[in-house]
């Protein structure tokens, strides 16, 4: 049985006696907060790695040169795509969407996220995103090989950060089923966003982030042990965050903004009018692979060769 079975079928009495100090810091985030590593170090918890983890990269985030971006985990950058750009891309995005997953070459692929199957719920059932735009279009690959995307965040970090992948998302209105508040990782992962069409306004849909919560060390660990005990998916972050912490980023069509995805963001919760398109573009503190990025790419696979089986 994992340890994440294990805490799911467990009651609370049973985690404290298999856990020592869990009653102790889930009443007292605060306290440990800021606790040295020895302190931590010396504590019987689930999930401290993560604890570890998220403390170190709060060190290093506070290292960084002080800026808007290292001290809030986003910023609004301003018009990056000339506007016709971004009609071409809408236009090109379309023109690969069948309805439904699939594999478009040996880089490039298509995902509509309500035909992923999972044993969590599956949200934004009316997005879908097209992979590895780099490889099918060749202003996009010129973007890509440019640095132009590296340059913004090493601009404002001394870290060195890589371009992945170049992908189109497309966001319908999705009302209760929008994704909750949510991290990509609890280590450090970077997107570009530049809007498509104008996300100006929150009745769009704007990309939404809260801000400073890429220094948060404790509330992300225990809403990791929340979800463990919940059945929800590990990164999901809505039962320690609320819209009421949240800023939705507005912007133009043409106009970029990056973020730090190790902090809780999410399609804004009120998103009422308009198909929502952005580039997103993925970045890693790792060099490339020597293969295309491939998240999601699997399952698709797994798709398709179901959908050909006799």
């Amino acid at each position: 049985m994992t340890d994440e079975t294990k805490l799911e079928h467990s009651n609370y009495e049973d985690d404290i006696k298999e856990y020592p100090h869990l009653a102790e810091v889930l009443r007292n985030l605060v306290h440990y907060e800021n606790a040295p590593e020895d302190v931590i170090q010396e504590l019987s918890l689930p999930f401290k790695e993560i604890l570890l983890t998220r403390r170190a990269e709060r060190d290093r985030w506070l290292k960084e040169p002080r800026n808007f971006f290292t001290e809030n985990g986003y910023e609004i950058i301003g018009p990056l795509l000339p506007r016709d750009e971004c009609d071409r891309l809408v236009q090109l995005a379309d023109s690969y969407n069948r309805g439904n997953s699939y594999i478009i070459n040996d880089a490039a692929y298509l995902i509509h996220r309500g035909e992923l199957e999972s044993e969590y719920r599956v949200y934004d059932d009316k997005t879908w995103q097209l992979f590895n735009l780099q490889y099918l279009d060749p202003a996009m690959g010129a973007l890509f090989n440019s640095q132009q995307i590296e340059n913004i965040f090493r601009q404002r970090l001394r870290r060195t950060v890589y371009l992945e992948s170049i992908t189109i998302q497309v966001s319908g209105v999705e009302g209760r089923n929008r994704q909750p508040w949510h991290v990509d990782a609890f280590v450090p992962t970077y997107k570009a966003f530049i809007y498509l069409t104008d996300a100006n306004e929150p009745k769009y849909g704007p990309f939404s982030f809260i801000p400073r919560t890429h220094l948060d060390v404790m509330r992300p660990w225990r809403a990791r042990y929340l979800n463990a005990k919940r059945h929800l998916r590990p990164a999901q972050m809505e039962v320690e965050y609320d819209d009421s912490e949240a800023l939705p980023l507005c912007a133009s069509k043409g106009e970029a903004l990056i973020a730090t995805l190790s902090a809780p963001h999410a399609g804004w919760p009120l998103h009422e009018e308009r198909t929502r398109y952005v580039l997103v573009c993925y970045l890693t503190e790792w060099p490339h692979s020597p293969k295309p990025f491939n998240h999601g790419r699997d399952r698709v696979a797994e798709l398709e060769a179901r959908r050909k089986a006799p």
